[in-house]
């Protein structure tokens, strides 16, 4: 049997919000679905690329229209999440404006500091590794979480007390339930205003 590995990091969702109505706008035209799927394309690619380039983020598996992440710590995670929300805003925002129909799409990012477990799944070479645990599905319910869909990025209690230099929070933005591993209630914050 394989070891599986236990990671405490930070974790990090991305969903592109309103990707599914914008597919299905765009599936009665090739040329358009092409560009739907370039822009998410160059999205991901950025994502990657970044991840690569600062070897402290780690991506995970997608999700569709998202993907998670774990980075070595909060700091690396916080850097992370805005370099993609850079690209998203710079890149593939500009190119969907390009389409003849109306579209809101928006990056909605859940940073949460946890534990993951890295499982390897045995008799398929060159397989992804499974990444489990309750942590996981917390991102989640983040992601859709008010504060994200508000603000774009939401942050648990346990990712901002962990953050250097990140002013007191004060009174979360918002609290949720977990229904999992965390029977008390989830404080979510939004990143303070400059």
């Amino acid at each position: 049997m394989e070891t599986v590995l236990k990671h405490e990091c930070s974790l990090l969702l991305f969903d592109v919000s309103g990707f599914t109505q914008l597919v299905y706008q765009a599936g009665r035209n090739e040329e358009l679905m092409a560009t739907v799927l370039k822009g998410v394309r160059l999205l991901f690619d950025a994502a990657d690329q970044e991840a690569s380039s600062c070897g402290t983020v780690r991506i995970l598996s997608t999700t569709g229209d998202g993907f998670i992440a774990m980075a070595a710590d909060p700091a690396a995670a916080l850097a992370y999440a805005h370099e993609v929300q850079d690209h998203f805003r710079g890149r593939l925002v500009p190119m969907l404006h390009t389409l003849p129909f109306r579209n809101r799409v928006e990056l909605r990012v859940a940073l949460h500091h946890g534990t993951v477990y890295e499982v390897p799944l045995s008799g398929r070479s060159g397989a992804a590794p499974l990444f489990v645990g309750d942590d996981l599905n917390l991102l989640a319910r983040v992601v859709n979480s008010q504060t994200a869909r508000r603000y774009g990025m939401a942050l648990t209690h346990a990712f901002v007390d962990l953050v250097q230099g990140m002013p007191p929070h004060g009174e979360p933005d918002e609290v949720i339930q977990d229904r999992n591993q965390y029977p008390e209630q989830i404080e979510i914050f939004r990143l303070p205003r400059e």
